[in-house]
């Protein structure tokens, strides 16, 4: 029979705050139509930057969860419960997205269903981690998985951008021979199984398991403000030497963002809070549940708040801080509701 393991209370803390951040960054919507020079575009530039993490968090925490060597894991379970989960959420939801464009003909919704909201694009990689799941969790228990980890960080986060982007950090030697040469080499190279969100997968659950010195943990946690630093910093020298709004180091896989990540989910780790209390484990736990049901539902929740309430007049600077919170408590409160609907909560939620 399998251990029964200790409830882990800040994976719950850092699945709150990563749906937190996630609606924030989908506040930033107006980011592109701003004057890369205003006060305004530094402001959401720097709140978005500050949120990058979020998305690389949910792949560690889900690492940390899946790799623990105390858990089960059975391929049939991962695709009737895990994966089909995931399939029929996308499926329903996206469903729901569909007919709230209002399509004006049956090619336009079922391609609007099909492709699902602009924010679906997490259930991709998600599902092609679970399917992976059985060799990641192998890799990640053995000798290799260090190995693993260097690979990954040359090849997922270190050469894919500056190979891809190496024309906007550096224009003139994109005529160069040897470069075209080096370019067309790397990519013949092919390294897919080091590419992608399995390296976060891994990274998340090999943190879990180490306890560091307190200066090492310190240096840690100060990655966080030092990546955040960093994206803003570089997105707003790169938007200004391009001349528009440039995303290339909000990139999930940008070495700052990584900074951002190892650094919130140490700092998580290490959080001076005692959870003896049952009340703030009960909180913490029941917020955590309905993460899920936020994502899937937040974006409609702001096209509602826009279409009948003039959000327009809320001054930029303060919309974010504004509306952010009313999305997010809407959005959890619709969330509750739903995952006490026996049959909803087991298959869209």
């Amino acid at each position: 029979m399998p251990k029964q393991t200790a409830h882990i209370y800040y994976l719950d803390i850092l699945r709150i705050l990563a749906i937190m951040a996630v609606v924030m960054i989908h506040m930033q919507f107006q980011w592109y139509a701003l004057p890369i020079t205003s006060y305004k575009w530094a402001v959401s530039t720097f709140l978005d930057s500050a949120c990058r993490w979020c998305v690389p968090i949910f792949f560690m925490i889900s690492g940390t969860l899946f790799i623990n060597p105390d858990r089960p894991l059975e391929i049939r379970t991962i695709y009737t419960h895990n994966i089909l989960r995931l399939v029929t959420a996308y499926l329903f939801w996206s469903l729901i997205y569909a007919l709230s464009n209002h399509p004006d003909s049956l090619n336009t919704f079922t391609k609007d269903w099909l492709q699902g909201p602009f924010h679906f694009w997490f259930f991709f990689p998600m599902i092609c981690v679970y399917m992976f799941l059985p060799i990641t969790k192998i890799i990640a228990l053995s000798e290799y998985c260090k190995y693993y980890l260097v690979l990954g960080l040359l090849f997922t986060i270190l050469l894919p951008p500056l190979v891809e982007n190496i024309t906007i950090l550096f224009p003139d030697i994109y005529q160069n021979p040897f470069f075209i040469s080096l370019y067309v080499d790397y990519h013949k190279m092919v390294f897919y199984p080091v590419l992608g969100f399995n390296f976060y997968f891994i990274l998340g659950y090999v943190i879990s398991t180490k306890t560091f010195s307190p200066k090492i943990s310190l240096f840690i946690k100060l990655m966080l403000p030092i990546g955040i630093a960093l994206t803003y910093s570089l997105t707003k020298a790169v938007s200004i030497k391009t001349g528009s709004a440039n995303e290339l180091f909000f990139d999930y896989f940008s070495f700052p963002v990584l900074l951002e990540s190892i650094g919130i989910f140490e700092l998580a780790k290490t959080l001076p809070i005692s959870f003896s209390n049952s009340k703030l484990q009960k909180i913490i736990i029941e917020l955590s549940k309905y993460t899920f049901g936020i994502f899937l539902v937040h974006i409609l929740v702001f096209h509602f708040l826009q279409a009948h309430f003039r959000l327009d007049l809320i001054p930029f600077p303060r919309f974010p801080f504004i509306i952010w919170p009313i999305v997010y408590v809407i959005s959890l409160i619709i969330s509750m509701i739903l995952n006490h609907v026996p049959i909803l909560n087991k298959y869209i939620l």
